[in-house]
């Protein structure tokens, strides 16, 4: 542009430079001036360009999955299971009825209910990181909770339910312990529950919880687990609720 703005300046611009330097640094200046105005003026002008939008990909929640299960350290923050366990409590779960779909295989559909009871997290935060709808969401979760307690019933219960003979461990406290069948306690469990129910949950410290029984038995084996009672049921009630199902492990007579 410079140089055309020397050229169109003036047919006689070769005299001129032939003539005397002082007239070439003239109308060099003057193109120079009548440049930058008009570059002035083309940005004054010109309007604004807005960038357009990335659009960065998301990864699916079978994709996110199969990352999990490659990285143990990952595996280990998102799901509080190395990738080894989550696909042994995967296999064992689908011996149990754990089913996928074509749309949600049965690992993520496991892995989406295992990252939200890790996470404590709600069923929006679950859709945003499976790309999963609401309603796959809620309908996911049920199922493997479902399945869940299926197979603890499988496995809250003792080895011989006759107790037929006392641990071995408790010989050398014998005859103290002759009809013992395991340790007793209860624990508090924190909770989330609708508005009409919270006063009967709140415990005597003030916090939402349900109050569960559980049973173990000389092995460190879970024998029986009772969850469902509201934290502020006494815990002999809970007891007494508990000893009346039919999975309740109870002594030898006598």
């Amino acid at each position: 542009m410079y140089i055309m703005l020397l050229q169109m300046s003036s047919p006689e611009d070769s005299d001129i430079s032939d003539t005397s330097s002082e007239g070439t640094a003239t109308y060099n200046v003057v193109a120079a001036a009548v440049l930058l105005a008009w570059l002035k003026a083309a940005v004054d002008n010109a309007v604004p360009v807005v960038n357009p939008a990335v659009p960065f990909p998301k990864m699916s929640g079978r994709q996110w999955m199969e990352l999990n299960l490659q990285n143990e350290q990952r595996c280990k923050e998102n799901l509080r299971m190395s990738p080894d366990a989550f696909l042994h409590l995967h296999n064992i779960l689908v011996e149990y009825g754990l089913k996928g779909t074509q749309q949600t295989g049965s690992i993520e559909t496991l892995g989406l209910y295992v990252w939200t009871c890790a996470h404590n997290g709600a069923a929006r935060r679950s859709r945003d990181r499976f790309e999963r709808s609401l309603d796959t969401i809620s309908r996911k979760v049920t199922h493997v909770a479902e399945i869940v307690s299926r197979w603890a019933d499988s496995i809250l219960v003792p080895i011989d339910s006759t107790y037929a003979g006392v641990h071995a461990q408790f010989a050398t406290y014998a005859p103290f312990f002759d009809g013992c069948i395991g340790a007793l306690d209860g624990t508090h469990i924190k909770v989330s529950v609708n508005k009409e129910a919270k006063l009967d949950y709140i415990n005597r410290k003030g916090d939402v919880t349900i109050n569960v029984c559980a049973i173990v038995d000389m092995d460190m084996r879970f024998t029986f687990v009772g969850a469902g009672m509201a934290g502020s049921v006494h815990d002999m009630a809970v007891l007494r609720e508990c000893w009346q199902q039919p999975s309740f492990p109870h002594p030898p007579v006598g």
